[in-house]
């Protein structure tokens, strides 16, 4: 039998769901709403600070689909598509947090109008200008409160310190605290101590005066409470608390000044809430009537759920895809050939005869040919005479019947042929309008060169036998193999002469005739654009069309005819998965899907290639890497890389990955060190993350979910990760509960990884991360929906507490760091965020002195706790100067509701010169792994199983932090079970703030290891660090002989 102890080091390993004897030590059995900072400990999770309310009458919040847009450090905005109206909505991020001075209040979203167009033009108003009147309203009613608060405070302090208003103010404070062998030490921060030779020591704000025979002026000593505090007077002392007399220095003037200003800012106040009572109605009703607006027929009109819409942020333009929408090609065709020819003379011999033959069928069906000759001069031979002299004949219909000399008697006028000269050639056409629409056939003949006199339709087998002049826009085919048709392409005519129409000009490539050459763009992913007003606008995009070649040498991208999963950018393409395929656009050409050439394959040209493999797949998501863009399917992930240093259609390949099943409606996401992604089963969801992409090996891949194996429910669908917090968030919609997975990289290995488990009081709809802060959109019981911010990253922005030893402020209230810098020696700058949720700074206050009471007001349901600075000091500017304020908590059974958006809670006093925090409560709960006598092995630990230990104590070493409370489960009994708070603090919920940097924390056990579980609580709206526990107990080792049979 030995007494034995063990220190675990560090509770930053997050819950496992093994049993307690296979735990690592820093592992824990359960982690509620607390949070790893890897230079603090396990502290308790920041508080989900109210950043506004998310206006949408009418509609079903729940049936939504979410994204964000974080374009730029001042514009960042949140969208919602809301499938039962069919309508876009989007709110924009607050500026960033300027708070200047103790009264002001942080900013709230705005409202964004939206319009919707079809191809055919807008369907659809926009709300702007509710919505800006609205915004407006509610910035005006902040302000109006910020100067409300400075009113309030301004007036209280000055009716406190009337000049006939001569006090005399009590003050008796004693602290408590741990030294290192867990003592409890005793000090006098406000009091009067006498010792056994009358001496005085005067204690005011933690500073001891030199004693003396006399008390300072204005100071007398007041109740005795000596027998209180024996340790402190074991040596004969006697202590009493310290009376100091005050005289005001406020006139009644001054006190008429700050009333009268104080009654303007009240009106004012409610004015500017009338007005944005009057300004919400309007832009309700506008929402509303904007819903009604909206015809059947749109992009997402087929849309059910929020899983049928996919979205891709770039800059101002957000791209809309509608999965279960076909992309198809536009009916519309390009021009058909007319009925037309070109003969060109190009040598020219003197007195040589010179034929075109016209060959066509006439209404009987019988061929029908007319020759038109002309003999070129035996002494100035001239092309264009010998041409001028045929279009005149064919114009006359002066031919010849083949192999005959009689004239045709212009019967051949009747099939509406008509000659133009054109240089050295002539353009045959026939109307299409005519009596005879049918094709005709030109022979040439006389030329004793092959290519002195030829003549060519809509075909030619070379390009070299393209006149230089010809018909503006007559096209032809230049077949290059009669075998094959992939080396075809197409030219068309640009004439220079833009008057006539033909003459001199160009030949340039062309799209062939009668073929479709643009995207029917209502079927096409769409945009929601940001206006350069801040305003947005939802409608089709407008896609390039195709210009050049046919279906074989400038083929429909393989995306038409299958629903497109997902749109991306890769390598400064715009890119689609549809099917097994992935098509990417022309390079630094988003809209273009398109060859640019027939001739040759570019390297901007569009990338459309299949990822092959035995199993059928539908690719869903992709995510660029370094090494190329990682794309999953439903059951296997592939790498699309290049050969080369530059991505094209020679270059692209396709190699497969791995082969994970993953979620079908849960995208990966990007930490920045590894891909992470989940796949969810019947009973559960399980997490990877693949690392180590490379062109050439197999991925490696890790599931990080294993120690948790039944804490992710079967139904995520909320997935977010930040890099710089090495952080991975997963949830439910409509579930209230957030699952992180964070981890410390170092080099190729984590020093630290864990699951943490955190609660919100409300249905979670939506979540993202943004630099450290995590966003969410949650939904309350009246479905009302609000944004709400929680600042993982600790900073000394907004929403940090401040704390100076025994007291805290927020910071973001406009507490000035030069308060640190002026402090007293020996006072701690120690910080961390508010612990309540949706808390709000400086909400409205309203005293009432007959009942001696004052109301705090929120704009939400369902609020508990108030927090109310009070007795501290500020400067002209309104900033804080040097003081030591008090912080009083005030706890709420209940609260009233005012309609559906508006809620109030009484606190006794008069709370005007305070500054206040609202916002509901939570706890954080630990749940510790049953000790057991551990030891290493190789590289992990072993515990002993076999032994009989008994726990008679667990030491608790808590980092910077509140008050921290247990609860003991004991086996078989329940009496154990209630919550029991290890330290009262002095002052608790009347006085200072109980903060301390360093507090160790005894909890007494007796119990067999076996036969307990231990759950720290820190149930006050104050921050908790734990960083280490020690247990302490009673340990034998069972030795027994193994006997052989």
């Amino acid at each position: 039998m030995t007494t034995v102890s063990q220190r675990v080091p560090t509770l930053l390993l997050g819950i496992s769901q093994q049993p307690d004897f296979k735990k690592i030590p820093g592992q824990l059995v359960d982690a509620l709403n607390a949070y790893p900072d890897f230079v603090n400990g396990l502290v308790k999770r920041p508080g989900a600070e109210f950043f506004g309310e998310m206006i949408q009458p009418g509609t079903n919040p729940d049936k939504s689909f979410w994204t964000n847009i974080l374009r730029d450090a001042t514009e960042k905005y949140v969208l919602q598509y809301d499938i039962t109206a069919e309508q876009f909505k989007v709110w924009k991020h607050p500026n960033p947090r300027v708070v200047e001075t103790v009264f002001d209040t942080p900013p709230l979203l705005e409202q964004k109008g939206v319009t919707h167009e079809t191809s055919a033009g807008a369907y659809t108003t926009d709300y702007d200008a509710d919505a800006n009147t609205y915004n407006t309203a509610l910035l005006d009613l902040q302000a109006k409160l910020a100067v409300l608060n400075e009113k309030q405070y301004n007036y209280k302090t000055t009716l406190d310190d009337q000049t006939t208003n001569i006090t005399t103010s009590s003050s008796f404070t004693i602290t408590e605290s741990y030294n290192n062998q867990g003592e409890v030490v005793q000090t006098v921060e406000d009091g009067i101590i006498k010792n056994t030779a009358g001496l005085f020591t005067v204690y005011q704000n933690n500073v001891a005066q030199t004693p003396s025979a006399t008390l300072p002026a204005g100071i007398t000593q007041g109740k005795e409470r000596t027998h209180e505090y024996p340790y402190l007077t074991r040596n004969g002392e006697r202590i009493f608390e310290l009376n100091e007399a005050a005289g005001g220095t406020s006139t009644s003037t001054q006190l008429a000044t700050a009333l009268t200003e104080l009654n303007t800012a009240e009106t004012d106040y409610t004015n500017a809430a009338t007005a944005l009572a009057t300004a919400r109605t309007s832009l309700e009703t506008a929402i509303v009537n904007n819903n009604a607006s909206i015809p059947s027929g749109g992009y997402l009109d087929s849309v059910t759920d929020p899983d049928d819409i996919s979205v891709l942020n770039v800059v101002d333009k957000t791209f809309v895809v509608n999965k279960k929408v076909i992309p198809q090609m536009a009916t519309t065709t390009s021009a058909a050939d007319i009925l037309e020819a070109f003969v060109v003379m190009s040598i020219i011999q003197g007195g040589a005869s010179y034929t075109v033959r016209l060959v066509w069928r006439n209404s009987g069906n019988t061929v029908v040919g007319f020759d038109y000759t002309a003999t070129a001069s035996t002494t100035n031979p001239s092309a264009e005479a010998v041409v001028d002299s045929i279009v005149s004949l064919i114009n006359n219909g002066s031919g010849t019947a083949p192999g005959t000399s009689t004239n045709g008697s212009g019967g051949e006028l009747a099939h509406e042929i008509t000659a133009t000269r054109v240089g050295n050639g002539i353009h045959l056409v026939r109307s299409s309008t005519g009596t005879y629409t049918t094709a005709f056939d030109v022979e040439t003949f006389g030329s004793a060169h092959q290519d002195g006199i030829y003549s060519f339709a809509h075909d030619i087998t070379t390009a070299s036998k393209l006149p230089t002049q010809c018909v503006d826009g007559y096209r032809v085919k230049v077949s290059n193999s009669d075998e094959i048709d992939a080396d075809d392409y197409y030219v068309k005519f640009v004439s220079s002469n833009t008057t006539l129409g033909y003459g001199p000009g160009s030949w340039e490539e062309t799209i062939a005739p009668g073929i479709t050459f643009e995207f029917d763009v209502d079927t096409m992913p769409h945009l929601l654009t940001r206006d350069a007003n801040g305003h947005f606008t939802f409608a089709p995009a407008t896609y390039e069309n195709r210009i050049i070649g046919d279906d074989n040498t400038n083929p429909i991208p393989s995306f038409v005819g299958k629903t497109i999963e997902r749109v991306f950018v890769y390598r400064n393409r715009l890119g689609f998965l549809a099917g097994d395929s992935v098509i990417l656009s022309r390079s630094d050409d988003f809209f273009n899907f398109w060859n640019k050439t027939a001739l040759t394959v570019s390297d901007d040209d569009p990338v459309d290639i299949d990822c092959t493999s035995t199993k059928p797949q539908t690719l869903r998501y992709v995510v660029p890497q370094s090494t190329g863009l990682v794309i999953f399917g439903q059951n296997e992930q592939f790498l699309l890389s290049t050969t080369g240093d530059i991505l094209s259609p020679k270059s692209a390949k396709v190699n497969r990955l791995s082969a994970f099943d993953t979620s079908e409606n849960v995208a990966p996401v990007d930490s920045g060190i590894a891909i992470g992604f989940v796949n969810t089963t019947a009973s559960n969801t399980r997490h990877f993350e693949i690392f180590d992409v490379s062109a050439d090996t197999s991925a490696k891949a890790a599931e990080t979910s294993l120690p948790v194996s039944d804490l992710l429910p079967d139904n995520i669908d909320l997935y977010a990760s930040d890099p710089n917090l090495s952080i991975f968030s997963l949830a439910t919609k409509n579930k209230t509960k957030l699952f992180f997975y964070r981890y410390l990289q170092q080099g190729d290995k984590r020093a630290i990884e864990g699951w943490f488990q955190q609660e919100l009081d409300q249905k979670i709809q939506y979540q993202y991360f943004d630099k450290g802060t995590l966003f969410v959109v949650t939904q309350d019981t009246n479905d009302r929906v609000y944004l709400n911010r929680i600042a993982l990253q600790q900073h000394s922005d907004g929403g940090v507490v401040r704390s100076i030893t025994k007291w805290a402020l927020p910071y973001g209230l406009g507490f000035q760091e030069v308060v640190v810098a002026s402090a007293v020696a020996g006072y701690s700058t120690r910080s961390s965020n508010v612990n309540l949720d949706r808390f709000i700074q400086g909400p409205l206050k309203t005293y009432n002195a007959t009942a001696n009471t004052t109301t705090i007001e929120v704009p939400y349901t369902d609020f508990d706790t108030v927090l109310a600075i009070t007795g501290f000091k500020k400067d002209a500017t309104n900033k804080l100067t040097d003081s030591h304020p008090k912080v009083f908590l005030y706890e709420a059974a209940s609260v009233n509701v005012s309609g559906q958006s508006v809620s109030t809670m009484v606190v006794p006093g008069d709370l005007r010169d305070a500054i206040v925090l609202a916002g509901k409560k939570y706890n954080m709960e630990v749940v510790l792994p049953r000790p057991r006598v551990i030891s290493r092995s190789g590289d992990g630990y072993v515990a002993d199983t076999s032994s009989n230990l008994i726990i008679h104590s667990i030491k608790v070493q808590a980092g910077f932090g509140g008050p921290l409370s247990y609860k003991l489960r004991i086996a078989g009994r329940t009496a154990d079970e209630d919550t029991k708070s290890i330290v009262v603090p002095p002052g608790y919920n009347a006085s200072l703030m109980p903060i301390a940097v360093q507090a160790k924390h005894t909890i007494p056990i007796h119990q067999r290891t076996d036969n307990f579980e231990l759950i720290l609580i820190g149930e006050t709206p104050y921050p908790l660090t734990l960083e280490s526990y020690d247990w302490e107990g009673r340990y034998t080792t069972n030795f027994y002989q193994r006997q052989p049979y």
